[in-house]
């Protein structure tokens, strides 16, 4: 959410301007999301979810704004691919739309505290620093991710619960 900021502070973009910037984010996550179906029937969920992406900070222009938002766009669809079927291999299927509903809260809450929270950190210490703070969070997410157990391997002891 804080790239708008970006440009409309350093560059004076308005709104017309930075929704075409912004469709280097949403046009690669699109292309991210087919490739992570196909990745995660391939590969499974831990080494589908763990292939995002970090975007390095740089130069302040805003070519290289766009090549962010291209790699962050998919990493995310990328990332956020394997996350309804990881649900459902994860859980019972008599709880398969509890987990869909929790997961689209989670979803929801962030996308209403997300903007809120990373406008104060962009104007508490910079891009910069919030590029860097976003990637840490990614880093320790990926993390946390491996260590979950594979749900193609526990999908039948979550089902025979019952039984």
């Amino acid at each position: 959410t804080n790239p708008p900021l970006k440009l409309n502070s350093q560059f004076g973009y308005d709104s017309t301007q930075i929704g075409i910037v912004w469709i280097a984010l949403i046009i690669p996550q699109v292309v991210g999301g087919i490739a992570g179906g196909y990745l995660y029937d391939a590969f499974g969920l831990k080494r589908t979810f763990c292939m995002f992406l970090l975007a390095v900070p740089g130069p302040d222009h805003v070519a290289w704004i766009c090549c962010v938002l291209v790699v962050t766009g998919l990493s995310f669809g990328i990332g956020l691919a394997p996350v309804s079927p990881g649900i459902a291999a994860s859980i019972p299927q008599e709880y398969h739309t509890m987990g869909y509903s929790l997961s689209s809260i989670v979803f929801a809450i962030g996308i209403c505290v997300g903007p809120v929270v990373g406008s104060f950190v962009y104007q508490s210490v910079g891009w910069m620093w919030q590029t860097v703070l976003f990637g840490c969070v990614m880093v320790v997410s990926t993390m946390i991710a491996f260590l979950l157990p594979d749900p193609r391997t526990t999908k039948d002891e979550c089902t025979n619960v019952g039984e």
